[in-house]
């Protein structure tokens, strides 16, 4: 069975949270008119609703793919890792590298997982691929942090070269992001 089959096969999840008791009728086909107007995920709706949390998507997420759910803000993420996968297609796939093992990558994806995204991350870094679900938000955050950090340690060191700038860029770093010694050290080397 390939992956589309497999896709078709498995229960929707609006299907799964009704035969849970987590949604009613009424609930899931006002979600579904929403869905409709708005292309957004259906279970964003059901959490922007307030009848779901994003750990109970997760959960049922996992039910329906075998994929298994992680916290990705539990894992420290780094730069070395990110930089693996170019930054366009992270945002675009949503898949995060969250760290290599041996020769597997194992990224954090956003469902609907695209079997040619996974496919794109194998050829692109030559690894085997070892996917994981991971909740839209949390992923959205991790994403910030990453790539603001990434992008504020390219502003410190292009304004040292250049001179003179050194305390105005100094200010500009928030005390969450100056404690991280890898930023601290290219400030004060």
């Amino acid at each position: 069975m390939n992956n589309q089959e497999r896709a078709s096969s498995s229960p929707k999840i609006g299907e799964l949270l009704l035969r849970a008791g987590k949604i009613s009728t009424n609930v899931l086909n006002e979600a579904l008119e929403r869905q409709k107007k708005t292309n957004e995920r259906l279970g964003q709706i059901l959490i922007s609703m307030g009848v779901i949390s994003p750990s109970e998507l997760a959960e049922f997420l996992e039910a329906q793919s075998s994929i298994p759910y992680i916290d990705i803000n539990s894992y420290e993420i780094s730069g070395d890792i990110v930089s693996i996968l170019p930054e366009d297609f992270i945002k675009r796939s949503r898949i995060l590298p969250i760290r290599k093992v041996d020769d597997i990558i194992e990224v954090g994806c956003v469902p609907p997982i695209n079997p040619e995204d996974i496919e794109k991350v194998r050829l692109i870094t030559g690894l085997k691929v070892s996917p994981y679900l991971v909740a839209d938000n949390d992923f959205l955050q991790v994403l910030d942090r990453v790539f603001n950090v990434k992008d504020r340690a390219k502003k410190v060191i292009s304004a040292l070269t250049t001179g003179g700038r050194e305390q105005e860029v100094i200010m500009s770093i928030p005390d969450s992001v100056a404690l991280d010694n890898s930023v601290v050290s290219i400030v004060n080397p």
